[in-house]
Parts: structure tokens; sequence; C-alpha cells
């Protein structure tokens, strides 16, 4: 079940040139107050999902060169802790995209609390 969902998170966050950006769907896995630490520049900024959510957004739109074959993340490993009020996923991840004819890859790491929600696995905490 829960490596369906990390699966599914991905697929969904992933998206190929004609394809839409599935940015209603990327909220449903998240509860609804769940909180995003984005890391850049050697500080963590703190978010919401609608902030993480709407800043994405705005990236496809206002630059579509970033996006020429689309956007791909997908997990490499995976390290689990399970308990009975939740999960600990740190998710390795690489992501693909093009600008100016330049394929693009980066890696880094997901770093996520998932709780059940009324029995439904949901995003509660990322790092990213």
């Amino acid at each position: 079940m829960l490596h369906t969902f990390i699966k599914d998170y991905y697929n969904t966050i992933s998206f190929d040139r004609v394809e839409e950006w599935k940015e209603e769907a990327l909220r449903d896995f998240f509860v609804r107050n769940a909180i995003l630490f984005e890391y850049k520049d050697g500080i963590y900024h703190r978010k919401t999902i609608e902030e993480y959510v709407s800043e994405f957004t705005s990236l496809i739109k206002f630059h579509p060169e970033c996006f020429e074959k689309g956007f791909q993340e997908k997990q490499v490993s995976v390290k689990i802790i399970e308990n009975d009020i939740g999960m600990l996923v740190s998710s390795e991840y690489e992501k693909c995209y093009r600008i100016s004819g330049k394929e693009i890859k980066e890696y880094g790491i997901n770093n996520m609390s998932i709780v059940k929600e009324e029995g439904i696995l949901k995003i509660a905490c990322l790092i990213c």
C-alpha cells in the first residue's frame, strides 16, 4: 500500500510535454494543513501545500522553456520507518527536464511523514 502510494505520488508530479499538470491530484496526496520545507540556498523555506503547488504552477506557466519535454521525477531508493501513528519515508529521487534542448538531471531526497486520514495515506510533512 505504501509503495503504491509513493509510486502514485511521483507519477502525479510528473508529466509529459503534451500532458496537463495535475495540480489538483497532487493536493490530494496531502492532509489539508500539511507543511512543506523546501531547502534552497542553504535555508529551509516553510510553505503550505497551496503555496508549493501555486509556485510550481507559475513556473510551468511563465517558464515553459523548462518543460520542453515535460517533467519527470522518479524514486531511485527508499528507506521506511513505520510505527502505530505513521510512517517516515526517506525517498531518494531523480528528476529530469529539458532547457534549450539540454537534458537536466537532478537528484535529491524527499523526506515525508505519512499518516492515515480516515484510512487513506496522506503526507503530513514534506522536507525537500
